[in-house]
């Protein structure tokens, strides 16, 4: 699992999407306008990696979540892949900063991509439908909302009508 396994497209097929996008939309063409076509960066983490950083963040602070996958990367030897996560002691992911059920949860995750549970290549993901891949991280990742209705304070109502939005698309299960 070397490298970046994102799919990305073409500069061409960007400038096109903006094109479309400029032509159907005031204001994007107001702001293709005045900052440029969109500009895509490639990706620079793996799908396991990019999996591994969500759950550290998840339900952290954002400081604190930079630290630690800063060191988690630093233990890792800077390549997040299943085989050295699973090789690191629990003691050394204690002492990076995870707690013990992100730890689990990581362990678990990296687990099921080696058994197979779990399947991260591109070429076969493009070949899955959305509701397929969602019930397959929704079972391996450990991401859980709160019952519909329930909103935390401070929330906004427009967060409340896009977490309504979020469970009405079928989301909700996960």
């Amino acid at each position: 699992m070397s490298g970046p396994t994102a799919s990305t497209g073409s500069a061409s097929s960007y400038k096109a999407a903006t094109d479309v996008l400029s032509e159907r939309d005031p204001v994007l063409r107001r702001l293709v306008a005045q900052g440029g076509p969109f500009q895509v960066d490639p990706p620079t983490e793996t799908h396991f990696a990019a999996l591994v950083r969500a759950i550290l963040y998840q339900q952290l602070a954002g400081a604190a979540a930079r630290a630690i996958h800063g060191r988690l990367i630093a233990s890792l030897g800077g390549e997040v892949t299943p085989e050295r996560l699973l090789s690191l002691p629990p003691e050394t992911l204690r002492t990076v900063g995870l707690s013990a059920n992100k730890a689990a949860s990581m362990r678990d995750l990296a687990t099921k991509v080696l058994d197979g549970s779990v399947v991260l290549d591109p070429a076969v993901l493009r070949g899955q439908a959305d509701e397929e891949v969602v019930a397959m991280l929704a079972g391996a990742l450990s991401f859980r909302l709160p019952p519909p209705g329930w909103a935390p304070a401070g929330w906004t109502p427009s967060a409340r009508s896009s977490r309504r939005r979020f469970y009405n698309c079928g989301f909700g299960s996960f």
